[in-house]
């Protein structure tokens, strides 16, 4: 769920903000794994999920932010599906607004299984500012076996 941290970050980065008016949640997860014998296997699998940000009280033009989240959306998911990026506003009063963005997003996790059942997971997600090669952003965590 690294691709949902990253977009918080960069929204706090780009709008005028506190941290604690931009709320995020995950509904709808789903994790996609294949099974394959041979020289096809692994551990590998990706995780679909509905990302759902709340921003409160934003000081920020409304078209501003979605223009900041589209453009997120189009440098690391530019091959998404039309409606992947849907919103709701609501507009309390002349000071007071509350938006709600659903996103679809996705994300790989490569698995490495060391000889000493040591796991490393990796989440990466897509970024395309390099015109020649893709980019991947990896968080890498190691998890340990437990003992017998």
């Amino acid at each position: 769920m690294e691709a949902l941290a990253t977009l918080r970050k960069h929204l706090l980065d780009k709008l005028n903000i506190a941290a604690e008016n931009v709320k995020t949640f995950i509904e709808a997860g789903d994790i996609y794994s294949a099974s394959a014998q041979g020289a096809n296997k692994n551990d590998n699998f990706r995780v679909t999920y509905k990302a759902v940000i709340y921003i409160d009280n934003p000081s920020d033009d409304h078209r501003y932010i979605f223009w900041i989240i589209a453009q997120w959306m189009n440098k690391h998911f530019p091959n998404r599906p039309a409606g992947s990026i849907k919103y709701e506003a609501d507009i309390l009063s002349h000071e007071e607004s509350i938006l709600e963005f659903t996103l679809d997003l996705y994300e790989d996790i490569e698995v490495t299984v060391g000889e000493d059942k040591s796991v490393t997971l990796q989440s990466c997600f897509l970024i395309e500012d390099d015109p020649i090669l893709d980019i991947w952003v990896n968080e890498a965590g190691k998890h340990e076996p437990a003992s017998p």
